[in-house]
């Protein structure tokens, strides 16, 4: 709590080391077929070429903005007296979605919430949740009910992270009652 009566809280992009290599690797070949493509089209002059450079370097730029976002990225997490902000900060643009704390019918803490999905798939899909949980440390995820839909607000996080958070909501979850 600061000095406002606002619970603040700032967390840091889970760092997929999957992810990670997998845009490094996306990122050198993008950056290699650009090479390619400028080659051919202007020494061959393949013009018909042009749209795939463009497409190509499109992208590159999704990838390398998602690679940026996981080592200097941060999600800030505001609660106040009326509404719950939850803001993604990255190097040039922030995002921001705002929840009113008077709609939010109750707040749970949900493992692996994302995926759940996958529990769905006849035969495997309990094995494959099940494998998936046993090996995710970091897979709490916070979920709302607000306006009788369940939505994530933030995903990847550690348990104690998430009660954390939950705690500090729902003392102001209370608070209105």
């Amino acid at each position: 709590m600061n000095e406002n009566g606002n619970s603040i809280f700032e967390i840091k992009p889970h760092k997929n080391w999957f992810a990670i290599v997998l845009s490094v690797s996306i990122i050198i070949l993008s950056l290699f077929f650009i090479v390619i493509y400028i080659m051919l089209i202007y020494f061959e002059k393949m013009y018909i070429l042009i749209p795939f450079v463009i497409f190509t370097i499109l992208i590159l730029v999704y990838v390398f903005k998602n690679f940026l976002w996981i080592f200097f990225g941060k999600i800030e997490v505001n609660i106040n007296p009326t509404e719950l902000t939850i803001t993604k900060k990255k190097l040039s643009s922030n995002k921001s979605n705002y929840y009113y704390l008077e709609e939010i019918e109750s707040v749970d803490i949900k493992n692996l919430f994302f995926l759940q999905s996958i529990d769905k798939v006849p035969l495997f899909g309990g094995i494959l949740l099940s494998l998936i949980n046993f090996s995710k440390k970091d897979s709490e995820s916070i979920v709302i009910k607000y306006r009788n839909r369940e939505i994530e607000i933030i995903n990847h996080l550690t348990i104690g992270r998430a009660k954390s958070i939950v705690e500090s909501l729902n003392n102001f979850l209370n608070r209105k009652n």
